[in-house]
């Protein structure tokens, strides 16, 4: 009933798989809440697409359509909460998924830019040496890696990544032979061999 009433006053555009409203109208609806109110619902917003958006956009080709539909949502969104500063830690976690998906599809270059935006949040909300900041250089590193373009500092990312996740995980963690092979991976592309 609330969205034929929307339609018949042309305030949102409705499909079965969608409903749009106009960017204007958007604005109009945020600037007409306090900022307590928006805040709330901009950190209800990062809680929902978090509970939605796919892990292993990455690994897992049948998540890519659900990821491809959600990725303006998780870009709009983290610009809000940013602004807002609402949530920031679950806004880093989807702006990680966001970035895993886009090097999935081999996009690069909007992958690193989504990466370097989780990490400075992460390092902001939980601090340089904290798991989830080694987590979020690993998955740089590793994207800048794959780029190819970047190896020296790909390496950068995944020594510190990989101190961290030593320091916390301890030596024998799956994830620190994740990083200890990534890092290998990058020694190799730094004709750094015996190393690697």
């Amino acid at each position: 009933d609330a969205v034929a009433a929307l339609r018949r006053y042309g305030l949102v555009k409705a499909t079965e798989d969608a409903l749009t409203m106009h960017r204007l109208l958007q604005q109009v609806v945020r600037d007409r809440l306090d900022p307590s109110t928006a805040s709330r619902r901009v950190g209800l917003v990062v809680r929902l697409l978090a509970a939605v958006f796919p892990r292993e956009g990455y690994r897992d080709p049948r998540t890519w359509p659900t990821s491809g539909r959600l990725l303006a949502h998780v870009l709009a969104v983290a610009d809000q909460a940013q602004q807002r500063a609402a949530e920031l830690g679950d806004t880093a976690m989807l702006l990680d998924r966001a970035g895993g998906y886009l090097l999935g599809r081999a996009r690069y270059r909007e992958a690193r830019a989504l990466y370097e935006r989780a990490l400075a949040l992460t390092e902001a909300t939980f601090g340089p040496d904290h798991i989830r900041t080694g987590f979020r250089l690993h998955n740089l590193g590793f994207c800048l890696m794959r780029q190819h373009e970047v190896p020296a500092l790909a390496r950068q990312y995944l020594e510190r990544s990989l101190d961290i996740e030593q320091a916390t995980l301890g030596p024998e963690h799956p994830s620190v032979a994740i990083a200890l092979a990534h890092l290998g991976q990058v020694m190799r592309q730094l004709g750094e061999l015996g190393g690697a």
